[in-house]
């Protein structure tokens, strides 16, 4: 039997820039709840030596990738037993991605060096060292949503695994980091104690047998560990007046954590939750205000450009992808009201300090505008691809290979041969000779002078819809309008509300499937729902999937499969597909490809880039054998807007086009 190792994280104080307008509130708790999840493992039966806490408390110095490297030195020093189990821990300040539970991990040089940690890639390197199993808890507290400049700070893996390649573990992945909320953090206004961050406080709760209701028979077990820190963490939030959903998905193979013969042993004297009546989220007291302030400013802020601009500056929402396009601000939601109240109190207060808890209250209120213009886009995209299904374009059909609706065409390149076929007002159908052997890389520029890449696969049409708010979207299908092609519209739509989450991936998985052909877009959804949950197995099975049919294999799913990339200079991208076990299906009547075992091939990379806006977050810091994959990609990273699918600004696609050698047509 091999180890049970701990490495917790905690990061309070980030350092600044100077004149920087980023800034993040001291999260003192951050320290003292990596710490406590540490003694935990300690009083678990871990062993001194295979328990790591890496903090910036008092006298310990910055949290820096540095510092880090070396706990995992410590931790997987050659020679050392195997690691069965990691509880690896985050807690500090960090950042969603727009999509897909994505999450990023700021570090204390973060915003000074401006990085971000990719939590995935984290963890690909960890399981470099044959890891059998990863539960992460990760408290990645905030004071609102992610703004566009920190989305544009480069996306790292940090560490380097320095061991073998990647294989699937057993994983769990306990998170909370969400769009416009308060930071987690509590204080407790009668007392000097730090602040405590309530999803790790509940998490040690549950470990420390405190929350009764997740153990059984006295035991706990990863399947309690998640259900009770999910449902009590919401419920803490809701006592201090704050919203915390934590996404908490563990492997169907419970692992026990404690037996009720072996509790932990000795007392924790963690520090005691603030009462609701004394606490305040960052310790800060607001006094009253009157509603009917609160409903006029609410009006005033939908309806008055001007006043927005002046009462929450002039840049308010403008850094997310979802009012581009000259879509605009598109409104606030009813669940608003109360940040509104919250922005009011604090105009009121003129004592020091009111200005960077207004700051964070801004950030909390762009975040409800941000998830109200998400919704709103998936619902112009679902009623966009309605009215793309009408029309019939007369000789498209069958020998149609690219449809756009909503927009026109100004210019377009290629490596192959393309020919325009129908045109109609808002809708066009191209033609193009595709060819097995090459990754068949389009890309077209709008009216408005955005340029959407496009991959051309044999036998199957690729429709690219620009919806009403300005958005884009992709879908593939054989013929003119299958069903398929609305199953990939409206996985994109619900990629871009932030409904879809690495649970839908087994229903994702049965749609994949369309006769002879995997559905390339809805393949790559799967590949990134699946990294949420480090299941590399059915990222590398999906990639064999298209090469036994003879398809390009999509450039996301060889992106995320932490797999070995050669050619390129010209030549076509080559991909080797390791071969992965069959594994045993915990879901009844999951398609036969998601289970089977198979065999290492080689095959055609589809696409020179990104698919989806989010691959941009692993083009940099690339590990040698799939640099050719990325090679030169990162230097435009910053200037894609994260959500939905990769568009990019008109001078950097014509680059690539050069870059690419391809033709215009």
């Amino acid at each position: 039997m091999g180890r049970r190792v701990c490495l917790s994280i905690g990061v309070g104080i980030l350092s600044p820039v100077p004149g920087d307008a980023v800034s993040f509130a001291p999260l003192e708790g951050a320290a003292l709840a990596a710490e406590a999840l540490g003694e935990w493992a300690r009083a678990a039966g871990y062993g001194e030596d295979n328990v790591v806490v890496v903090t910036d408390a008092p006298g310990d110095g910055p949290v820096t990738p540095a510092r880090v490297q070396a706990a995992v030195d410590q931790l997987f020093a050659a020679g050392r037993e195997p690691v069965d189990h990691l509880l690896l821990s985050y807690c500090g300040h960090g950042l969603a991605g727009p999509e897909i539970n994505s999450a990023f991990w700021l570090f204390s040089d973060a915003i000074e060096r401006r990085y971000r940690v990719n939590v995935d890639g984290f963890v690909a390197e960890l399981l470099r060292f044959g890891i059998g199993r990863i539960t992460l808890v990760s408290d990645a507290c905030r004071e609102g949503p992610p703004t566009f400049d920190l989305l544009r700070y480069e996306a790292r893996r940090a560490i380097d695994g320095k061991g073998a390649g990647v294989r699937s573990p057993l994983f769990d992945r306990l998170s909370a980091c969400q769009d416009g909320k308060r930071a987690y953090m509590v204080g407790d206004q009668a007392s000097a104690l730090p602040g405590k961050c309530i999803f790790s406080g509940v998490v040690v709760d549950v470990l420390w047998g405190r929350e009764a209701e997740a153990l059984d028979e006295g035991s706990l077990t990863t399947s309690g560990l998640g259900l009770a820190a999910r449902e009590r963490a919401t419920q803490r939030a809701a006592d201090y007046g704050l919203e915390l959903y934590p996404h908490c998905m563990v492997d169907p193979k419970p692992l026990v954590l404690f037996e009720k013969a072996r509790p932990p042993a000795g007392d924790p004297r963690l520090q005691e939750w603030p009462t609701a009546a004394s606490a305040s989220a960052l310790g800060a007291e607001l006094p009253a205000v009157a509603r009917s302030d609160v409903r006029k400013t609410f009006e005033r802020i939908v309806d008055d450009e001007e006043f927005r601009a002046r009462l929450l500056g002039f840049s308010f929402a403008k850094g997310s992808p979802h009012f581009s396009g000259g879509a605009g601000f598109r409104g606030l939601p009813g669940d608003a009201k109360p940040v509104v109240e919250d922005l009011l109190k604090l105009e009121g207060i003129g004592e020091a300090g009111a200005g960077s808890e207004k700051a964070a209250t801004v950030r909390r209120l762009e975040g409800k505008a941000v998830a109200h213009a998400r919704r709103q886009s998936a619902a112009d995209l679902r009623a966009s691809a309605s009215t793309a299904a009408r029309w019939r374009p007369e000789n498209g059909g069958r020998s149609a290979n690219l449809r756009v609706h909503g927009f026109e065409v100004i210019s377009a390149w290629s490596e192959l041969a393309v020919r325009r076929l129908d045109k109609v007002p808002g809708a066009e159908s191209f033609s193009a000779t595709v060819e097995r052997s090459r990754g068949n890389q389009m890309l077209f520029e709008t009216e408005d002078h955005f340029v959407v890449p496009a991959v051309a696969f044999p036998k199957l049409t690729q429709v690219v819809l620009r919806e009403p708010g300005g958005g884009f979207a992709i879908g593939y299908g054989e013929g003119s309008m299958p069903s398929t092609l609305r199953s990939a519209f409206d996985a994109i739509a619900s990629l871009i509300s932030g409904e879809l989450a690495p649970r839908d991936v087994d229903r994702l998985a049965t749609q994949l499937r369309s006769g002879k052909h995997a559905d390339p877009f809805l393949g790559v959804v799967c590949a990134y729902l699946y990294r949420a949950i480090a299941d590399f197995d059915n990222i590398r099975r999906m990639a064999w999937f298209y090469r036994s049919r003879n398809q390009p294999v999509p450039y996301d799913i060889v992106l995320l499969g932490e797999m070995t990339v050669r050619g390129g200079e010209g030549g076509p991208l080559l991909v080797d597909i390791p071969g992965v076990p069959e594994r045993r299906p915990f879901t009844p009547d999951l398609p036969e490809f998601t289970t089977t075992r198979t065999r290492a091939a080689t095959g055609i990379v589809g696409g020179f880039c990104p698919w989806l806006a989010a691959g941009w977050d692993y083009v940099a810091d690339p590990r040698a054998e799939w640099r050719p994959l990325v090679e030169g990609l990162a230097a435009y990273a910053s200037e894609v807007a994260r959500g939905g699918i990769t568009v990019l600004p008109a001078a950097i696609g014509k680059e690539l086009a050069r870059r690419w050698r391809l033709r215009e047509w």
